[in-house]
């Protein structure tokens, strides 16, 4: 019983097959006078593995094939083409938005080197208009001196860049109004651009529906589209931020004094009902409704007090659309 080895091989590809002779007896002897002929036709040239196999016969001293006094074992050898590693990076680019697509075809080997007569092509379609974020794609195709397609004899690793498109910043800002109530709901169409521009050929069209009757504040909101030279939304080609104004509507100012009366104590009550509006005016369909309860008999002072509140002509009440102050006169009777 005898073990025949055969040798194992590793190499990167370069075209030329990969073979081997090489082989030993691992265990067990022959005879004196024995030998061995082989023959080894194991053969690779693109990458992959394969046995690296070995056919023997055995001759004694006369010559005499002998092979069956023999108990062969075989431990086969590995002979293998690993592919060539072929680092491939592609360009990392970024733009402001300008409607104008963003590619690139720049790669660059970075690690590993091609056969002398090898080439690549390269194909990169990768583009971005609008803001946001690509990945700057390759696709190779590696070919031999003859044209041949040797992409599989490479372990092609791809490092690809991105491709970034960057949003226009612009600031719009709405106008602020304020007005004291007068029924009439308070809106503004004033708006500018207070920050950043368009590009040319681009416009906004917009909407302002903020409206105020009431005493108070809101914003003034605005809502835009913008639209390049060939009427295509490009409002996504823009990051914009919005300083809004506020539609303020003021009360009225409405002032009101109540009389200030007095007497020497008679037994019977002190009251006034008369009032005046010292400063402001009321708007021309409403009126005042006053309530004034305040009374005094004996000897004293008291504050002559007013409860308003004021009603538009469909008889609703809009008292809280006026600031009122009352300075109230004072109800005095004397000993």
């Amino acid at each position: 019983e005898i073990t025949i080895q055969t040798e194992s091989l590793v190499k990167a590809y370069d075209g030329i097959a990969l073979t081997s002779q090489g082989w030993i007896i691992s265990a067990g002897q022959l005879l004196n006078g024995h030998r061995i002929e082989y023959v080894m036709t194991s053969s690779i040239t693109n990458p992959g593995t394969i046995n690296n196999n070995i056919s023997v016969v055995i001759y004694d001293q006369n010559n005499q094939v002998v092979t069956q006094g023999y108990d062969i074992n075989y431990d086969l050898g590995r002979l293998t083409v690993e592919p060539i590693n072929l680092d491939i990076s592609t360009e990392t680019n970024q733009k402001v938005y300008d409607g104008v697509a963003l590619t690139s075809s720049v790669w660059t080997i970075i690690n590993g080197t091609l056969l002398a007569n090898h080439r690549i092509e390269a194909v990169m379609v990768s583009s971005i208009t609008l803001p946001g974020q690509t990945e700057n794609q390759i696709d190779i195709h590696i070919y031999d001196g003859q044209n041949l397609e040797v992409t599989s004899m490479y372990n092609v690793r791809l490092y690809e860049g991105t491709l970034t498109v960057l949003p226009i910043e612009i600031t719009i800002q709405t106008e602020s109004l304020v007005k004291a109530y007068d029924g009439i709901a308070l809106t503004s169409q004033g708006w500018i651009i207070s920050a950043g521009q368009l590009l040319n050929g681009h416009r906004i069209e917009y909407v302002m529906t903020s409206s105020i009757t009431n005493p108070g504040t809101i914003n003034n909101n605005i809502s835009v589209v913008i639209y390049d030279q060939n009427n295509q939304v490009v409002t996504q080609g823009y990051d914009i931020n919005y300083d809004l104004g506020r539609l303020t509507v003021e009360p009225i100012n409405l002032d009101i004094s109540t009389e200030t009366n007095q007497k020497v104590y008679d037994g019977v009550a002190l009251t006034s009902s008369v009032w005046t509006i010292i400063n402001g005016t009321l708007l021309a369909n409403h009126r005042i409704e006053a309530v004034m309860v305040s009374s005094i008999t004996l000897p004293g002072q008291t504050e002559n007090q007013i409860d308003i509140h004021i009603y538009d002509g469909q008889n609703l009440e809009v008292t809280s659309m006026y600031n009122v102050r009352l300075y109230e006169g004072t109800l005095t009777v004397l000993p």
